[in-house]
């Protein structure tokens, strides 16, 4: 490290710790430790993917890449180097503090009284980002210069926004009248001295200045580009800015200095995917999932893995296949390849619920210590809001990065870990990670520190389960996400049972949009008929069939053939009307013979109604009631209790009940690996009927199933009034609420033939009844046109709102020029609230609170809510946070409030979400914002009841039916 004279040492960045503060951090120190932090991430983290596409996007080598990114990042701070910034601490009133200006001043700078005692501070991120920008444009001799702009817009939003963006109570521009002072007083021209001198320090540090110069000479950079640096600028910031791995001392050799740090940190090592082309598909499968060597593969298995390979750079592939036919595995197996071949280090799967992210984390973590191996040591991520309920997650939390030990390196695994440091906002930044889609389609959405998720998703292959299971809203910022992924060349996999052809080729398209062709007439002409082609392909009833794009191809997709299977599992579908009557008359069976029954409701206050009507037949061991309005512990246990009863291990009269009843909503077609001998599920769209068909007799069980179910039966209610050739189904006015009519309709149609007493095969009709009911011209009796020319109008009415309420929060690349663009008009509220608010924000619902309940019999102590807890008594005047025990049962005891409690964008009087926030404030709990984990919560107390009024409306909850609003409005 150059000597640096002591005015520039003056600046501080950090003021020391409790025990010492005057002893703080340099600025100067902080810069050349966050830019050799974001080298040493650049030549260890990062993967050789996302480095040579980087290098690609901005035209330089790769030695002049990397230099440039230490410069971007080591100079995020430069704004601290500013009256406003560097004066602040005169307002605390503590004499140690002084010291810092007191250095400042002594080296002969001026502070400007109105730039230092001001109201609203000015983010020093501004400050850096006009600091940069007049620099990089002095450099350039062009005072309009964009290429500076669109690089000092990095460190204008290291705070996860970018400057000009955060609020402010006073909306003056303090850096723009600091930059005027400086160019126009000769009182304050040292500070731009010292900004050149800092600047150019850090440029010869770390050999920017050649790359610096012919950025400048080039184009502007792409806002994918701003947001993977902004993304590691944040990241880098936060590893330099921790005293623990970078203490507030100078003077010490910064390569030493910057290696202690990292072995503070403790790492785990980045994926190494091995090659895999010298392994058959049967060797392949063998390795990863411990199958025997005589295994027979499904075609589909085997189609992938040479579509996987034939994408040598990277792309998409799109795999449809039945049911329990091993999609996950050869998501895995496609994953790993593209990996290898597009040098990334990590993967994402994305599921569409929680339950459904926890079954598969088990699975994925088996096969990451085997895939994983050379690594030694991955860290591996449970992403989504309950992940501290996942005990296999929560286990590896308290696993160290260590020695790899002889036995597993004999074993061939690896050591997963969830890194301590990978957790929050950062967990997305850890080789492997499980979770929620919102996830992945949180990219597309402006929120604070989206920056790390591009990141994040930058590094890995990207695998998103049940692709089938998003409305038109959330199909906003999927494909919006996809734009995002295909512009870095991230590698994605989309997995679905029941995926419409039409959607399809919309994410496809929306993937591969920056593919472009080789220029000239001739290519052009190809590429028209390719896609001419392909779009008759639309009506191709293959199945399973697989589907990839890539930039190689052009952006036109490849259609892979694969063997159809001979083995067709034959389903009879009835339609029965909506009484109890015919409820009971289809489970009499049940109680003379048993069997394992799902029943499957559209909505939880219809569950909860069907379980009480059968509380009067079967006892309560063999009936449980799943959906979403249980607290968080009850619902892990209800999943545990599921997969124990039901999942493919269990057997008859070995774990496998005699009698048992599942009364549950949607989560139980998307999310466990349960079977049932019989099902009865509400009318839905034709996917989601034979996603939940998928759970009935989906393991071979030879001579366990009772007689009467030895074959596969579904019985379809929740209708009104059934269908038939001269009469139009009519369904509940809360079934078209959740559901498009004209989807009920079509769909209804294409099941009718096997109401009637056709057999439905599956997977051979599977294909032509998805295709069938999501065809722009379904084929429908003619008795039903004027209902579905009503449901079509009502649908596009409906698409288009919800595509503009989505588009004012959605990033589409496309849009913008430049990073700060896609938060011109975006609101973003506190830290402390913006990941759960993103999260709702991907899904089109309306807003409604989350709670934790608790239960109090005197107004004086309180208790968790699940009674294994009920000994963990605490009081509201509690001083001390909860310990560690009894903040995690709280935090396992969230519910969402339902739809009644929902936010309705009435007056405040009025709006049930504002009525039921103003009671709730009532009951905070002071103790709990000492907490991490329930800081800014809220309590919802019952009393010994289980009972109380909220908003004018009595609610109940039980262990057996979960949260139940009983009256719609208490006078």
């Amino acid at each position: 490290m150059a000597e640096l004279p002591k005015s520039l040492k003056s600046f501080w960045a950090k003021t020391g710790l409790e025990d010492n503060k005057a002893q703080g951090l340099s600025l100067a120190q902080h810069m050349l430790d966050s830019a050799t932090v974001a080298r040493y991430l650049w030549r260890n983290w990062v993967s050789e993917g996302s480095k040579n596409l980087l290098a690609q996007k901005l035209s330089l080598t790769s030695e002049d890449t990397e230099a440039f990114v230490a410069w971007v990042v080591g100079t995020h701070d430069i704004g601290k180097a500013s009256p406003e910034f560097a004066g602040q601490l005169d307002s605390r009133n503590d004499q140690e503090l002084l010291v810092y200006r007191q250095r400042i001043e002594d080296c002969g700078y001026t502070f400007p009284m109105d730039l230092t005692n001001v109201q609203g501070r000015c983010p020093h991120s501004q400050y850096s980002q006009s600091i940069i920008t007049a620099w990089l444009q002095n450099l350039a001799e062009d005072d309009e210069c964009e290429v500076a702009q669109s690089i000092a817009h990095i460190s204008g939003a290291h705070h996860g926004i970018p400057g000009q963006y955060v609020k402010s109570p006073n909306g003056d521009r303090y850096d723009e009248q600091l930059l005027a002072y400086v160019t126009q007083q000769e009182d304050y021209d040292n500070w731009a001295v010292a900004w050149d001198q800092l600047l150019t320090f850090i440029a010869e540090e770390m050999g920017a200045g050649q790359s610096i110069m012919r950025l400048l000479n080039g184009k502007s950079l792409a806002p994918e580009v701003q947001f993977f640096l902004t993304g590691l600028t944040i990241m880098s910031d936060w590893i330099a800015s921790n005293p623990d791995f970078f203490p507030y001392e100078e003077g010490q050799d910064q390569n030493n200095r910057m290696h202690s740090g990292f072995e503070a940190l403790n790492l785990s090592n980045p994926w190494k995917p091995e090659n895999l082309d010298g392994l058959t598909p049967e060797q392949i499968y063998s390795q990863r999932f411990g199958w025997g060597d005589d295994l027979i593969l499904r075609p589909m298995q085997k189609t992938v893995v040479e579509a996987a390979r034939s994408l040598t750079d990277g792309g998409l592939i799109c795999i449809e296949a039945p049911m329990g036919q091993g999609k996950t595995e050869a998501g895995l197996v496609a994953a790993e390849i593209l990996a290898h071949q597009a040098g990334k280090n990590g993967i994402m799967f994305a599921a569409p619920t929680q339950a459904t992210a926890n079954a598969l984390f088990d699975r994925i973590d088996d096969w990451t210590q085997k895939a994983a191996a050379q690594s030694e040591t991955v860290s591996m991520y449970l992403a989504h809001s309950k992940n501290q309920l996942k005990k296999e997650f929560a286990d590896k939390r308290f696993t160290n990065v260590r020695t790899y030990e002889s036995h597993e390196k004999e074993l061939g695994i690896a050591n997963v870990i969830a890194h301590q440091w990978f957790s929050k906002k950062k967990g997305i930044l850890s080789s492997f990670v499980v979770g929620t889609v919102d996830q992945v389609l949180m990219m597309a959405l402006a929120s604070r520190h989206v920056m790390l998720r591009h990141l994040g998703l930058s590094e890995k292959v990207v695998v998103i389960d049940e692709v089938h299971a998003y409305d038109a809203y959330m199909n906003v910022y999927l494909e919006n996400a996809l734009k995002w992924l295909g512009r870095m060349k991230v590698p994605v996999i989309l997995m679905s049972a029941t995926l419409p052809a039409a959607a399809r080729q919309k994410l496809m398209k929306a993937y591969s949009r920056e593919f472009n062709p080789i220029e000239g007439i001739k290519a052009k002409r190809q590429r028209a008929a390719a896609e001419a082609a392909h779009v008759s392909a639309e009506i191709d009833l293959s199945y399973p069939v697989i589907h990839t794009v890539s930039s190689a191809q052009h952006g036109v997709p490849q259609k892979w053939d694969i063997e159809q299977p001979t083995e067709q599992k034959p389903f009879s579908l009835r339609a029965i009307d909506d009484s109890y009557v015919e409820l009971d008359r289809v489970l009499s069976p049940v109680e003379t013979e048993g069997g394992c029954v799902a029943i499957i409701c559209n909505t939880v206050g219809r569950a909860q109604e069907v379980y009480e009507h059968l509380q009067n037949t079967f006892s309560s061991d063999e009936l449980i009631l799943v959906h979403s309005r249980f607290i968080s512990l009850d619902r892990v246990n209800q999943e545990t209790e599921l997969v124990e009863k039901l999942g493919k291990k269990s057997r008859r009269g070995r774990g496998r009940p005699h009698r048992f009843i599942v009364v549950g909503t949607q989560v139980i077609e998307q999310s466990l690996d349960v079977d049932f001998d019989v099902m009865i599920t509400d009318h839905a769209p034709v996917d989601l009927v034979l996603q939940r068909i998928g759970r009935l007799h989906r393991h071979e069980r030879d001579g366990e199933r009772p007689a009467p179910f030895e074959r596969p039966i579904c019985y379809v209610r929740g209708v009104d009034e059934l269908g038939a050739e001269n009469s139009t189904p009519v369904f509940s006015s809360v079934a078209e609420l959740i559901y498009d009519k004209a989807i009920l309709l079509s769909s209804y149609a294409q099941l009718m033939p096997f109401f009637e007493g056709d057999a439905l095969h599956i997977p051979a009709d599977i294909s032509r009844t998805v295709q069938g009911a999501y065809s722009e011209e379904p084929f429908l009796p003619e008795s039903w046109m004027e209902a579905w020319d009503e449901a079509i109008a009502e649908r596009r009415r409906k698409a288009v709102e919800s595509e503009k309420k989505a588009g004012g929060y959605s990033m589409n690349p496309n849009d913008k020029k430049m990073m700060f663009d896609f938060f011109e008009k975006v609101a973003l509220s506190s830290k402390d609230a913006d990941e759960v608010i993103a999260q709702a924000k991907v899904r089109d619902t309306e807003d409604t609170l989350e709670v934790i309940v608790v239960q109090s019999d005197d107004a004086s102590t309180y208790r968790p809510l699940h009674t294994d807890y009920a000994d963990a008594v605490f009081e509201r005047d509690a001083l001390e946070k909860p310990d560690w025990k009894l903040a995690n049962v709280l935090a396992g005891s969230t519910i969402r409030l339902p739809y009644q409690f929902a936010d309705k964008g009435w007056s405040s009087e009025n709006n049930p979400l504002d009525k039921a926030l103003s009671e709730l404030e009532e009951d905070m709990f002071s103790a709990w914002q000492k907490h991490y984990l329930l800081k800014g919560q809220l309590a919802l107390v019952l009393d010994q009841n289980c009972e109380r009024v909220l908003a004018g409306k009595k609610i109940r909850y039980s262990r057996e039916l979960g949260l139940q609003v009983l009256n719609d409005e208490i006078a």
